[in-house]
């Protein structure tokens, strides 16, 4: 509540009447001190809590607003309003007794009404501390706890009531916690300590003691063998389950630190393969070999055992195996395949289960029976991928059964082309992927090397740009395309996916059986030297891809086309589920990539108990006032600002200019970064067709939109590259790109203060005199004339892009070493 501090006024800020406004002292001590003697006390400094109040104020003292009523700065209070002064009125004792006993109800009735108004704040504040789900990941995201991905988790877990969270009155600290609550409370814990200790703290929510959650967490034996708790969820997955459930088996191994720690009870950190044997000769173990089950025609999966090895025999290995199958199958479930990578020991496991891989390529056979049941074996295509580039990388050539040569120096040509140019066509190749040696476990490096991209790279060279240097690059760039088309075949996850990236089903089998029985053909006589490459040292890569392939047709042939399951996503056959895992085992020790033995089981119970839950990795446009050219931060908003609707304005008659060129001079005789090479030029327009891409969706006006496309497509990369959805830009657009790719190599912007605008500046200079478009809409009076600002926009934009990536090359530019000695220390076991 406030009152006027001029002496005399009884104006309070609780009276709704009048419409009495309360303004602040000013801190000017001139006109202060004015108002100080307009309020008729001696020697009386005001407050910060002192107010005026608007009846002290001449009418036109003020500014109103729709919402606001704003006093001029330099006003003065002048008026003065004479309290009212009531004669004195006869009473009766009668009437004063009255009187003070009304005053007495007034007051109680005061005193309840600030009782109300307490308790009232009490209440709220304990419905604010008093949370549920939303609110409390709300406050975990503001507080930086827990990021986007991981409040999805949260909030999917089904079904959560929104009061879960309230601790209700009266009930027993003793009762037993909902499974709802105990699922929600081992999920936030499992996610962030911190952040489940901050909801324990910041409000009044009945979630357990972390002590509590790892009595919870003991209840999982968690030891090295078979899972019993992930047996039991198997059995009543089957059970609520109203189809016959078909699940594929993937297994690797993950490297531990070799160390032997003592728990109070037992030693951990030998060799165990879930026997318990004791024997003071154990080695110490160097590797969790883990099994996981992958559903086909579901969306779960989940771990189902793990052994701590030191080595481990073909012959155990299948054993393990035979018995994996065996417990899966007991639970009702079908299994369908075996997923491993291409270390030589898992061939000699297969050929142990009764697979046929000797001899010639059509007689293969990777399929084996258990228990009267065929299953059939899968190479994880990301590891055979990687050994292809590998076995390219060091053979250096290929020769096809046509006699085309495959060799990895057009891919080393390409690169350097384009470090050289300081443009790449479209591609994700740079030296990192040629130099792979340092980082040989990146699966992207090995799938960008292979990909459609670098197949168009080559082409373009060789047939647009008419170098020499790729003039016989025709086996290699079919060679790329076979590999990236057959890795989207094995790779497919998506219905809604287009050519050979959607599953397998009746709708497209024909099509991709022609293609894979041709793929088939080509890899198994493909030659290095005089011998096929099948019956050399580098063959495990093709050699792995042609089984994969024998597997796909014999898994349609017994599930897909007897209907069984209606398409096969081949993803679900792969090893990336059980390296996600692995990368959530290693996160749960602060991303530690060579935790203990112990580490591991505790990570893996908790992993267990979270089965379900995913890794967490792996406007309105502001007019302006004034358009200015050298102060707008975003010319394509002051754009907008200008394009007003039927404009009947007069303008000049617009005339096309001839567009300016740049003549070296005859004694240079270091090269001009001025002069752009034909490849330079085709990677410009490339990238314009982005910038007019990105301005169509923020610019407005639609003439300048219509001068930025072209209207009909030119030979260029784009057409090269166009599946349906580029932009052609118009030459214009295409001339201004290159005026600022220009002056960006004649200006390296990298470290200067204010480097953009320079460049924007001078972009405008060189720009202005041109009169690029010919539409009268660019020759109007200079208030409304949008050329100035679509020649910042387009600068702007392809400035950016051009700034990003020579700046991405800066960095790439170091050798990688970092992922070479973390890898060699971990295979070391220290």
């Amino acid at each position: 509540m406030v009152s006027c501090s001029i002496l005399g006024c009884n104006s309070i800020s609780q009276r709704k009447s009048d419409n009495i406004t309360f303004h602040r002292f000013p801190k000017e001590s001139a006109i202060r001190n004015c108002w100080i003697i307009a309020t008729g006390r001696d020697n009386w400094q005001p407050t910060k809590h002192s107010r005026v109040c608007s009846k002290h104020f001449e009418p036109h003292c003020f500014r109103r607003t729709k919402c606001l009523t704003l006093l001029s700065l330099r006003s003065i209070p002048k008026l003065y309003v004479h309290p009212q002064l009531e004669s004195p009125v006869e009473t009766s004792p009668r009437k004063r007794k009255l009187q003070y006993k009304l005053l007495q109800k007034t007051n109680l009735t005061n005193k309840q009404k600030k009782k109300i108004a307490v308790l009232r704040s009490k209440s709220w504040r304990l419905q604010k501390k008093n949370a549920n789900l939303s609110s409390v990941i709300e406050v975990l995201k503001a507080e930086s706890l827990i990021n986007q991905e991981t409040a999805d988790a949260l909030a999917s877990i089904d079904p959560i009531n929104k009061d879960i969270l309230k601790r209700v009155a009266g009930i027993s600290s003793c009762k037993k916690y909902s499974p709802v609550l105990r699922k929600f409370a081992l999920t936030l814990h499992f996610i962030s300590p911190r952040a489940y200790d901050f909801v324990r703290k910041s409000f009044n929510t009945c979630l357990p003691h972390p002590q509590t959650l790892t009595r919870w967490y003991q209840c999982v034996d968690g030891e090295p063998g078979f899972t019993k708790e992930s047996l039991d969820a198997l059995k009543l997955l089957v059970k609520n389950s109203s189809k016959q459930l078909y699940a594929a088996l993937c297994f690797d191994e993950m490297a531990i630190r070799k160390h032997v720690e003592w728990d109070g009870e037992n030693y951990i950190g030998f060799a165990n393969t879930g026997n318990n044997v004791e024997n003071d000769e154990l080695p110490i173990a160097k590797e969790a070999l883990t099994f996981m089950l992958t559903f086909v025609n579901g969306t779960w999966k989940i771990p189902i055992g793990y052994f701590n090895i030191n080595s481990i025999t073909a012959e155990q290995k299948a054993a393990l195996v035979k018995h994996c199958i065996d417990l899966v199958e007991g639970c009702g479930i079908n299994l369908i395949s075996v997923t491993f990578d291409g270390c030589a020991a898992n061939f000699s496991m297969a050929k142990v289960l009764g697979c046929k891989l000797d001899g010639d390529a059509n007689n293969f056979d990777t399929s084996f029976y258990h228990n009267g049941k065929k299953v059939v074996i899968f190479l994880d295509p990301s590891h055979m991928i990687k050994l292809v580039r590998n076995a390219l990388g060091d053979k250096n050539i290929l020769i096809s059964a046509e006699g085309e040569i495959i060799s990895w120096d057009y891919v080393k040509r390409l690169v350097d082309l384009q470090e050289n140019e300081g443009f790449h066509l479209g591609n994700k190749l740079s030296k990192n992927r040629i130099n792979f040696r340092k980082q040989i476990m990146k699966v992207k490096l090995a799938v960008q090397v292979f990909s459609e991209s670098v197949a168009d790279a080559l082409e373009f060279c060789r047939d647009n740009l008419n170098l020499n240097e790729f003039s016989d690059c025709g086996g290699t760039v079919k060679f790329i395309r076979n590999i990236n088309a057959l890795f989207d075949v094995m790779n497919s996850r998506n219905l809604k996916a287009f050519g050979y990236k959607q599953p397998i089903s009746e709708k497209n089998i024909d099509h991709i059986q022609t293609f894979l029985n041709d793929l088939y053909d080509y890899i198994k006589n493909l030659k290095y030297e005089d011998s096929l490459i099948l019956y050399s040292q580098r063959k495990t890569g093709f050699f792995g891809f042609l089984l994969c392939i024998k597997s796909l047709f014999s898994l349609y042939e017994n599930y897909v086309q007897p209907k069984k399951i209606q398409f096969l996503c081949t993803y679900k056959l792969s090893q990336d589920h059980i390296e996600c895992f692995f990368s959530a085992i290693r996160a749960k020790g602060g991303y530690n990539n060579n935790p203990t033995a112990r580490q591991f089981k505790a990570a893996y119970k908790r992993m267990l108990v979270h089965g379900e839950l995913k890794h967490i990795t792996t406007g309105n446009c502001v007019a302006l006032d004034d358009i200015n050219i050298l102060t707008a931060t975003r010319p394509e908003i002051a754009l907008n600002a200008t394009t007003i609707g039927n404009r009947c304005i007069e303008s000049e008659t617009a005339t096309e200019g001839n567009y300016s060129t740049v003549v070296p001079s005859d004694h240079d005789y270091v090269m001009d970064p001025t002069i752009l090479t034909e490849f330079s030029r085709q990677v410009i327009t490339y990238i314009a067709g982005f910038v007019v891409h990105k301005m169509q969706s923020e610019i407005k006006c639609f003439k300048c939109l219509d001068a930025l496309v072209s209207p009909e497509p030119y030979k260029s990369l784009q057409l090269k590259k166009d599946k349906g959805g580029l932009h052609y830009p118009s030459k214009e657009v295409v001339l201004i790109c290159e005026i600022a790719e220009k002056i960006y190599r004649t200006n390296k912007p990298f470290g200067k203060k204010n480097s953009m605008h320079y460049i924007l500046q001078q972009c405008l200079k060189k720009c202005l005199h041109l009169k690029l478009f010919s539409d009268e809409h660019f020759t109007e009076r200079v208030i409304y004339n949008h050329y100035p600002l679509l020649i910042k926009c387009i600068s702007k934009h392809y400035l950016n892009a051009r700034i990003h990536y020579a700046t991405k090359k800066i960095v790439e530019s170091g050798e990688k070493i970092r992922n070479f000695y973390t890898k060699l220390i971990i295979f070391k076991g220290q």
